[in-house]
């Protein structure tokens, strides 16, 4: 087998496969006389079949696998040798319905390669970047105690409405103009209604001093916002309950709860932290704040990521060969988009790329490489996090593992994992050699940077 290199330019090159009969033929014959043994077809003996009959049924597909694999471990082994930074795949420049499936034949393909361009990094002082520090404030610390002691509370039940802090449990049904049953009209068994969600007053009223069994006329669009009212009717989507403007609902009272929060005791300590973790309450507000803390700086840092990711796509701007990443991109999506949509992100994926180059010179710039007990214990943390959703906390270290080594089983999930913890060396570098500028910044005002009110 001959392999030919044609330089089309710094980016772009074209390698062509020369392959003979004598490249494939042994392996060829080797796999049909093992299909012939393993035959074992109606008419003939097993293993008896005529090498003919083998040779019809089977000869083009067998001949097809061998080439499929020479032409892959070729290519793959060439561009190691010629150490090749390549992006994307390969892409035939040649129609496989074209080819010719015979055994003799010498076979020829051309395949297009796009290469990673070289480029300079140059990160020093000058680099000007904002890394944001989140403040945790004494308010933000108590409204997120006050969530927890509200999510292991328990409700009680009360006998009438009292201070607009209750749950109603009832049905609700939709009226018409007489203030009769609609027919065909929205309605809901066994809903419930957040006294506490309603803002205004006046709209209060019909619920004041409201006791099991009363029935409860009201305006539904005008007392609930329309989040509330899809989840008080049991609908999914906003277009599914009509105009609701001046239509009232008749809601028949069934039960009336009241959430009691949790007191900040030991029992609570213990189920948050595990036993004799946390022990007061100045412990628990420490705690709390701390956590705040940690979120508000994997938010800060995924900003920061993003930020230093746009910065550096567009100071150091790496060519990319962009005619042959369309014909490989478009190869990937066609199936997931139409042209219309693949022409409108293709100079987003094309920014992907270019971050993704520029990660890769930082990496090799720097020795940056993941370990194999990194990949297992942000495996750990992930299925630590995904068992906590459904209660089953302060596991031991050894099932977490056990967890963590069958969530690595799918490549997929270790590929993920591996590109995570690199981009996240990578950025950490960054930070290193630029020495962002840190400000601090409250919590709406981080938010404010976000999304700006504007929008």
């Amino acid at each position: 087998m001959n392999i030919i290199k044609q330089q089309v330019d710094n980016l772009n090159l074209i390698i062509s496969l020369e392959i003979n009969s004598a490249d494939y033929t042994q392996n060829v014959e080797k796999t049909l006389r093992e299909y012939k043994q393993k035959s074992n077809m109606h008419g003939f003996r097993p293993g008896k079949v005529p090498d003919g009959l083998i040779r019809k049924l089977y000869s083009k597909s067998v001949l097809a696998d061998e080439i499929n694999r020479l032409v892959i471990n070729s290519i793959a082994q060439y561009v190691e040798d010629e150490k090749l930074s390549i992006l994307g795949d390969p892409m035939p420049t040649f129609n496989i319905e074209d080819i010719n499936w015979e055994i003799g034949n010498n076979f020829h393909f051309d395949f297009e390669i796009g290469l990673s361009p070289d480029i300079d990094l140059n990160l020093s002082d000058n680099d000007k970047i904002i890394k944001y520090k989140i403040t945790v404030d004494k308010k933000l610390v108590n409204e997120n105690i006050d969530l927890i002691l509200s999510q292991y509370g328990y409700f009680e039940t009360f006998d009438a409405v009292n201070d607009f802090s209750e749950k109603l449990t009832g049905n609700i049904l939709q009226l018409d103009n007489d203030k009769q049953p609609s027919e065909n009209g929205l309605e809901a068994d066994d809903t419930n209604i957040l006294l506490s969600l309603i803002s205004d007053d006046k709209y209060k009223k019909p619920f004041e001093n409201a006791k099991v069994n009363d029935e409860i006329i009201f305006n539904l669009s005008e007392t609930f916002s329309d989040t509330e009212i899809l989840r008080i009717l049991k609908k999914k989507h906003i277009d599914e309950t009509n105009d609701l403007k001046d239509v009232f609902f008749r809601f028949t009272v069934t039960g009336i709860d009241k959430l009691v929060k949790a007191e900040p005791d030991q029992e609570l300590f213990d189920s948050l932290y595990g036993e004799e973790t946390v022990h007061t309450q100045e412990e628990f507000e420490s705690r709390v704040e701390s956590e705040i803390a940690d979120n508000f700086e994997e938010a800060a840092m995924n900003k920061f990521s993003t930020d230093v990711q746009k910065y550096l796509v567009e100071k150091i701007a790496p060519p990319l060969p962009d005619r042959f990443l369309r014909k490989w991109l478009w190869d990937t999506h066609k199936g997931k988009m139409d042209e219309t949509e693949f022409d409108r992100q293709f100079p987003a994926f094309l920014k992907d790329i270019q971050w993704s180059v520029i990660s890769t010179a930082v990496a090799k710039q720097f020795d940056l490489k993941v370990e194999g007990q990194e990949v297992i214990g942000y495996a750990m943390q992930l299925v630590k996090s995904q068992l906590a959703a459904y209660g089953l906390i302060h596991l031991p270290e050894e099932e977490l593992v056990d967890y963590a080594l069958n969530y690595l089983k799918d490549e997929k999930n270790k590929r993920q994992i591996i590109h995570t913890l690199l981009d996240g060396k990578v950025i950490r570098t960054v930070i290193d050699a630029v020495h962002p500028e840190i400000k601090e910044v409250s919590r709406e005002e981080y938010n404010e940077i976000i999304q700006p009110k504007s929008e």
